[in-house]
């Protein structure tokens, strides 16, 4: 009898082909919308983005450390997170940006870019232009992450020499540009 070797498919997956495997199922997923779906999931971005409470300036302020981590995240007496992993919000953030290009592209081939609908607050915004505004404002929540993770580090250091910096003063450079922005609108 003979013996003949048998090829087998490696079963391991990657954590990049793992991730593109994600994305190509929620492109094809979010290229099944209908423009209600659409809307309602920009709707539902912008209420975990926190634009509904963004009135308040210390919400505001302290944003980005909710939306940009996972409910379970371990929080300081702040209520700022704690033992986390850099590149894993780095991830989600990108994960975020790229389900939103999918919504622009999704948007642009149903020809609803123009679309008139109602945000979170009830505001009149076209449908590309909220979209648009998720992005700029996961990029600045992350922007705002990196900078308080580095104040964070350098605080660490400093504390052993009792000067520390209080969270409120790591958000002063996001209240000052956020206050700027309102002039484009």
């Amino acid at each position: 009898m003979s013996t003949q070797k048998v090829h087998t498919i490696n079963k391991d997956v990657t954590p990049e082909h793992a991730e593109e495997i994600r994305n190509a199922n929620q492109t094809t997923e979010i290229n099944s919308w209908t423009l209600e779906e659409l809307e309602n999931c920009i709707t539902n971005a912008e209420q975990d983005a926190g634009f509904s409470i963004r009135a308040n300036a210390l919400a505001a302020d302290k944003t980005w450390a909710f939306v940009l981590f996972p409910s379970t995240q371990e929080r300081d007496a702040d209520k700022y997170p704690k033992n986390y992993e850099t590149e894993h919000i780095k991830i989600r953030k990108d994960r975020f940006l790229n389900s939103c290009r999918t919504l622009l592209t999704r948007i642009g081939s149903l020809g609803l870019a123009k679309q008139s609908s109602k945000d979170v607050n009830g505001d009149e915004f076209a449908l590309e232009f909220r979209v648009r505004r998720l992005i700029t404002d996961r990029k600045e929540m992350y922007e705002q992450f990196r900078l308080w993770d580095v104040d964070g580090i350098a605080s660490m250091t400093r504390r052993s020499q009792l000067t520390t910096r209080t969270p409120a003063s790591r958000m002063t450079r996001r209240t000052a540009r956020t206050k700027n922005c309102s002039s484009f609108s």
